[in-house]
């Protein structure tokens, strides 16, 4: 007798794709088989379990780019994203309006993440003078005070990005469109990069922030604060990286996955 073992579908990407799928957009088979191949890599590579957010911002309307990956449930538990005062919404991705709209996560970052073992990151289309991309901050008597923020490319032309400290560090980059920008904290270091590039290392010793995280601008003491109207095309939030896994493992993922959404 012979036995036959079927593979049963991975319900993460089920789930996601279904969830897209029943949001005003149809994926397409290239779109479907880069979620499966971005969902199976972190999984072999041991980098799903360290993630809390991902937001690949999949398909071009409201609906569909909500989801979080991991948990595509309709929960703030499960850190699905909403909009205020209407971002826009493209094949592309999500994009502010740089004034007034922005977009929450329902991730609290002092509660939900571990500060000293944490990255931030997202991948932009512009690079534009404006704004932040993501943010969380203490309003310390009328200045930034601690807390998690990038911003790939801010007002005054540099970049800047830290992860539960002050965002007093700027970097002049490259800062090139269609790249993805991430902070990472491992311990008392600090990590910056754009794509591949490390642009800066910097040691800490305090560790803090607000709450919650927005995107498309700062959640600055509980009021939406500088504002960006650059397209954010995916999102992540979650434990730290090694640079060999950072590297070599999960930009080539992203990047795949900004490839088959036709966004690279």
């Amino acid at each position: 007798m012979v036995t036959l073992f079927c593979r049963q579908p991975d319900p993460h990407i089920t789930t996601y794709i279904n969830a897209v799928n029943g949001s005003g957009y149809t994926l397409g088979g290239t779109e479907k088989a880069g979620i499966a191949a971005f969902v199976k890599t972190l999984k072999d590579n041991s980098l799903w379990g360290r993630m809390k957010a991902i937001y690949p911002m999949a398909g071009n309307t409201a609906a569909s780019q909500k989801w979080n990956i991991l948990d595509a449930r309709d929960l703030d538990a499960s850190y699905r994203l909403t909009y205020v005062a209407s971002p826009s919404h493209t094949s592309n991705g999500l994009k502010g309006d740089g004034a007034t709209s922005y977009t929450r996560t329902h991730l609290n970052m002092t509660t939900d993440v571990d500060y000293r073992h944490a990255h931030i990151g997202v991948f932009v289309q512009e690079n534009n003078r404006t704004g932040a991309d993501m943010g969380e901050l203490i309003n310390a008597g009328g200045s930034y005070g601690s807390g998690s923020f990038l911003s790939s490319t801010a007002g005054d032309g540099n970049s800047y990005g830290s992860v539960g400290y002050p965002p007093i560090h700027s970097v002049s980059s490259a800062h090139n469109v269609k790249s993805m920008w991430l902070v990472n904290r491992t311990g008392n270091t600090e990590t910056f990069y754009e794509d591949g590039t490390l642009i800066d290392t910097y040691t800490l010793a305090t560790v803090g922030g607000y709450g919650e995280m927005y995107i498309g601008a700062i959640n600055y003491g509980g009021t939406a604060d500088n504002f960006c109207n650059r397209t954010q095309s995916f999102v992540t939030i979650g434990g730290d990286l090694t640079a060999t896994e950072y590297t070599t493992v999960y930009l080539p993922a992203i990047q795949a996955l900004m490839t088959a959404f036709g966004r690279s």
